[in-house]
């Protein structure tokens, strides 16, 4: 957590490939209902990088607990955790 609406994913690796993939937020750790931060990741590859994400408009730190690497268009998470603010 950079800011009250920037998180940081530090050393964060991921190889473009999927279709609309986002940093996606929730409540709980079902992403159906959650929601994009950030820009779709598509084609972007990372290795081992520093990526940082705003929330969008009108949510806050306490809208979520869990993050994912989340394929939007299939519902597919590609790697997930629980977000706990320091």
């Amino acid at each position: 957590m950079i800011d009250d609406c920037t998180l940081e994913l530090s050393e964060f690796s991921y190889d473009g490939n999927g279709i609309d993939v986002r940093v996606y937020g929730s409540k709980n750790s079902n992403f159906k209902p959650g929601f994009s931060i950030g820009p779709d990741l598509f084609g972007r590859r990372f290795s081992n990088e520093t990526l940082r994400v705003q929330l969008p408009a009108g949510k806050t730190l306490d809208d979520l607990d869990f993050v994912s690497i989340w394929c939007v268009a299939v519902g597919a998470n590609f790697g997930s955790g629980p977000f706990v603010a320091p």
